[in-house]
This record gives C-alpha cells, structure tokens and sequence, in this order.
C-alpha cells in the first residue's frame, strides 16, 4: 500500500513539475516586457529547474508503469471523462460567465480529447503503416490523411504535423 502512494505521489510531483514550467515562462515573459529582466531570467531558471524535478520524477515513474494494454484502456476512459464531464463543465461555465473565447477553448478541447479516446479504443497494433497528423492548432489527430480542414477548428493542411 505504501508503494502505491508513493506512486501517486510521484505522479502529483510530475504533474505539478510540469505544469508549472509553463506558468513560470508566461510570467517570465510578462515580466520581460515590464522591464522586470531579474524576475523574468528568475521565473526562467525556476522554470527550468520544475522541468528537471519532472524529468526526474518521470524516471522514476518509467519503472512503476502497468501494462500497456491497462494503460489504453485507463487513458481513454480518463479521455472519456473529460470529454464528457470536465470540458462540458467548463464550457458551460465559460458561457455562464460570457467568456466566449474561453468556451470556444473549452469545446475545442472536449472535442479533440473524443478524437483522441476513439483513436485509443481503436488502436490497431496490426496496422504498422498507420500514419498521425497532429493539428497544431488544436490537437486533432488524423489517422493516414491529412483532412482538406481540421474538423475541429478548420485550420488548413499545413497545419497538419505528421508524428
């Protein structure tokens, strides 16, 4: 039992020391254009730092891994979730609030994490010429062809990344 915490434990290390680079960088930059340059290098080595704590925690999370069979099934039920209920919540809140560009942000994630849920529950490991393209805009993922628009925020064929 004890493993199993320390486990996630580890996982809200990795979380947290993730996100948290990300943050630090916007108000790195924030700050750059107050002119606060030490604050903005500061927030840059603190983000900097956060990434090597997840990278570490990352490590040590690679040898406490299930199996991949159990690993699919979790993340598209977790993509499930938030699709269904997180984003939803959100999106409504946004309307609520009348905050359009925040609902938009929200669908568009709800959206691309259903993309992403059918392409887990069908993952074909029988099929090794199955091609990606991420949209780099949204994050839709196409299967083999790159669409004439993104379905969920119509942006054009160069956007498209192959992985």
């Amino acid at each position: 039992m004890v493993q199993k915490e320390m486990e996630q434990e580890m996982g809200n290390l990795f979380t947290e020391e993730s996100v948290s680079p990300a943050r630090n960088r916007l108000y790195a930059l924030v700050a750059a254009k107050k002119g606060e340059k030490v604050l903005a290098r500061l927030l840059g080595a603190i983000a900097n730092a956060e990434e090597v704590h997840a990278n570490r925690a990352l490590i040590y999370l690679r040898g406490n891994v299930s199996s991949l069979d159990t690993y699919r099934a979790e993340a598209a039920t977790r993509k499930k979730r938030v699709s269904k209920e997180t984003y939803a919540e959100m999106r409504r809140l946004a309307d609520e609030a009348g905050d359009g560009t925040a609902e938009e942000i929200f669908d568009r994630v709800g959206r691309v994490a259903r993309n992403h849920r059918q392409l887990l529950e069908k993952a074909d490991a029988d099929n090794p010429d199955i091609r990606f393209y991420v949209c780099q805009i949204c994050g839709f993922i196409a299967t083999n062809d790159i669409p004439d628009s993104c379905p969920v925020c119509n942006a054009v064929p160069k956007k498209f990344k192959e992985r």
